[in-house]
C-alpha cells in the first residue's frame, strides 16, 4: 500500500497533526502514534492531507491500547488532584484544568492557565518525585482550554475548536463591524472569553458586499426618487432608505443600476 498523511487528533494536543500512514485506515479510527511526548493514542480526522509529514503511525489501535488508554485516564486524573494540592501547598498562582498520560506511561503531562509567567521548577521535582514519571507543564491560553475541554457554543452547538478546527486564525473586531453585529460582548465572544472563531468563515464574502453598499446618511437615487441611506442589510442585500417621510426597502442591485457613474462605479 502507498504512504499517505493524514490528520490525526491526540489526547495531549487537541489541534489535529500530521503523520504518514501505510495501513489502510477510515475516519475515526484509533490509532497509536509517537509524538514528541511518546506513545500516545490518536483518532483519524481527514484523510490524504497534502502536506509534508515526518511523524508515523505505529499500528491501529487495539482493544488493548483502548483499556489502557482509558485506565490513564483515570490514573491521570488521580495524579492532576495530587498535583492540585502541591501547588495550593507552593502559593503557585496556576489554574490547572486538565492533564494527560502517555500511553506507555512514561510522561505526565499537565496543562494550566496563569496571568504571567510561573516559576513551577520546585513544583516538577516534587511531581517527579511522587508520581515516577518524566514530568511536563504546559501553559496555555484561554482558547486552547477551551479546546481541550471542550464547551457549548452561543449557537447551541459544540465549540468550533473542539469540533473540528485544527487551528486559530486571525479575528478581529472589524469583522464584526462589516457584518452589522452587535458589538456587546455576550453576542460576540466566545466561552473563552475571545472573539468568536466563526467571524472570520464567511468574512470574505461580507467584506465584498460591504464595499458595493452605499454609506449609511449617504444620498442616493432610488426607483422613488432621492433619499437618505438609513440601513444596510448585507444578509438580504437590502438598502433601507428614507425617501421623503418614509423609509423603504431596496435591493441592492438596483440602488447600484441608479447610482452606476461614467467610470462604471
Amino acid at each position: 500500500m502507498e504512504s499517505k498523511c493524514i490528520g490525526v487528533r491526540v489526547a495531549s494536543q487537541p489541534k489535529m497533526q500530521i503523520f504518514l500512514a501505510d495501513i489502510p485506515l477510515k475516519k475515526n479510527d484509533f490509532v497509536v502514534v509517537e509524538t514528541k511526548l511518546g506513545l500516545e493514542l490518536g483518532q483519524v480526522v481527514c484523510l490524504h492531507q497534502d502536506a509534508d509529514c515526518n511523524q508515523k503511525i505505529i499500528r491501529r489501535a487495539t482493544e488493548s491500547d483502548l483499556k489502557k488508554a482509558q485506565a490513564n485516564k483515570e490514573k491521570a486524573k488521580e495524579f492532576a488532584k495530587k498535583t492540585k494540592q502541591m501547588v495550593k501547598n507552593l502559593g503557585l498562582d496556576m489554574k490547572l484544568f486538565d492533564a494527560d498520560l502517555t500511553l506507555d506511561e512514561k510522561k505526565f503531562i499537565v496543562y494550566f492557565t496563569a496571568e504571567g509567567r510561573v516559576d513551577f521548577r520546585e513544583l516538577v521535582k516534587q511531581m517527579a518525585a511522587a508520581f515516577k514519571r518524566r514530568i511536563e507543564l504546559h501553559q496555555v491560553g484561554s482558547r486552547d482550554e477551551v479546546q481541550k475541554l471542550g464547551s457549548v457554543g452561543i449557537c447551541g452547538r459544540k465549540c468550533c475548536c473542539g469540533a473540528f478546527l485544527s487551528d486559530f486564525n486571525h479575528v478581529s473586531i472589524k469583522m464584526a463591524k462589516v457584518q452589522g453585529l452587535s458589538l456587546m460582548p455576550n453576542n460576540i465572544t466566545g466561552a473563552c472569553g475571545k472573539l468568536l472563531c466563526c467571524l472570520e468563515y464567511e468574512n470574505e464574502e461580507y467584506v465584498k458586499i460591504f464595499n458595493m453598499m452605499p454609506p449609511v446618511n449617504s444620498t442616493v437615487k432610488t426607483p422613488d426618487g432621492k433619499g437618505t441611506v438609513v440601513f444596510n442589510n448585507l444578509v438580504k442585500k437590502m438598502v433601507d432608505v428614507k425617501v421623503g417621510d418614509e423609509v423603504k426597502s431596496f435591493p441592492l442591485e438596483d440602488i447600484l443600476k441608479l447610482n452606476k457613474g461614467k467610470n462604471g462605479k
